[in-house]
């Protein structure tokens, strides 16, 4: 990577690491009470997440070091998993007496686990060389284009099943 290159990424991933660790104070700021939801607690993680990983690929952007790069992706691949389960929160019952009334199917959440624990499995795999990087690169870029694409089904039901008026809160 050339100078130029790792100087924009660091920019990029340094004001991505600044805008999520302010917004990460600021739900904390919001106090004890707030935090007490399960879904609230489950937002503050994924803030948290995505300000360590924008942490994390500031410092590779900085400083090359391979073991930031796994670092980085691994903590990619978890904070993904921290918006989906965010987000099916979202989407699930609020009350214990609603029974099975989940918004979305279970093979959908079952999906989203398994590319997540699919995704660190491999580049971890990959990162300790039990795996060629070169034959897996395909499956790597696969991986990466599937939490994408359920990550926009899951905002696509949350956005679906919410009232004209709830749509603006969203």
């Amino acid at each position: 990577m050339n100078h130029q290159t790792a100087v924009l990424i660091a920019w990029s991933m340094g004001t991505a690491a600044a805008s999520y660790g302010l917004l990460a104070a600021y739900l904390v700021s919001l106090g004890q009470a707030w935090r007490s939801s399960n879904r609230a607690r489950a937002m503050l993680t994924a803030v948290a997440l995505a300000t360590l990983w924008a942490i994390v690929g500031t410092l590779f952007a900085l400083s090359g070091h391979t073991f930031l790069l796994i670092s980085s992706a691994v903590l990619d691949i978890l904070r993904y998993g921290a918006w989906y389960f965010f987000l099916i929160l979202l989407l699930s019952p609020t009350t214990p007496n609603a029974g099975n009334s989940r918004v979305i199917p279970t093979w959908l959440i079952q999906l989203c686990w398994i590319v997540i624990v699919g995704g660190v499995a491999l580049h971890l795999s990959i990162s300790v060389q039990l795996l060629p990087a070169g034959q897996w690169a395909r499956v790597q870029l696969l991986q990466a284009l599937a939490m994408v694409v359920l990550g926009l089904i899951l905002l696509e039901q949350l956005f679906r099943n919410v009232t004209n008026d709830a749509r603006w809160n969203v």
